[in-house]
């Protein structure tokens, strides 16, 4: 398939673009639900892709947003074949650190100055359109847990892992819950030993009682 646009078009795709190659070939009539032979939509790569990247994700963002208009939504709970979901693919980043995860795609977004954004603002921003398309944050992982779980063990700043344990457990998700090991988010993230103790602590003052998010 021809990945150049046609010459009328506007913004040009640049050769080897991934992001603008998308909207190129969904611009000329792909089926944006497609699934290729792992039983994932690009809905999943993008999600699998550091889709909260404070730096230069607004690209795939905005695309993103756009195959849920198109229709992905309906595809929104539904498990590839390993059994993982938009959502898993969202919250789970195997502990990689934040400035380690700028994205397969972030030369194809805007500039530092112009896609520097706070991490707060864009996590509300993605998990409102999740909201928004019905995905169902209480499902169960691929590994049987829960996506506390995956925060847990995640390489992100204690500052957004709290926000994100909160916000989780503000939509039902139960900070008690063990996973298919039996260990609690609490355990996981002590187990993992990066150091972050007021995380820690969120998560036993979360496993004892509520706390409201900021922010919403």
């Amino acid at each position: 398939m021809r990945l150049y646009p046609d010459p009328d078009y506007m913004p040009a795709v640049r050769l080897g673009e991934p992001l603008g190659c998308v909207q190129e070939i969904l611009r000329m009539g792909a089926d944006p639900r497609a699934k290729d032979g792992k039983g994932n939509t690009a809905l999943y790569y993008l999600a699998g892709d550091d889709l909260t990247g404070v730096w230069l994700g607004t690209g795939k963002r905005q695309i993103f947003y756009e195959l849920l208009k198109d229709g992905c939504s309906q595809d929104i709970n539904m498990p590839n074949n390993a059994g993982r979901t938009v959502a898993e693919f969202i919250f789970d980043d195997n502990g990689r650190m934040e400035d380690e995860k700028m994205g397969n795609h972030g030369e194809c977004s805007r500039s530092h100055d112009a896609d520097f954004r706070n991490w707060q603002d864009v996590d509300h921003e993605v998990f409102t359109a999740l909201d928004d398309a019905g995905i169902d944050l209480r499902a169960k992982t691929s590994e049987s847990g829960n996506l506390l779980h995956l925060v847990a063990r995640s390489g992100l700043s204690q500052e957004r892992l709290i926000w994100r344990s909160q916000f989780l457990v503000d939509k039902g998700i139960d900070p008690t819950a063990p996973d298919a090991d039996g260990w609690t988010a609490r355990k996981i993230a002590e187990h993992y030993r990066l150091n972050k103790f007021r995380f820690y602590e969120e998560l036993g003052k979360l496993e004892r009682g509520g706390v409201e998010v900021e922010g919403q």
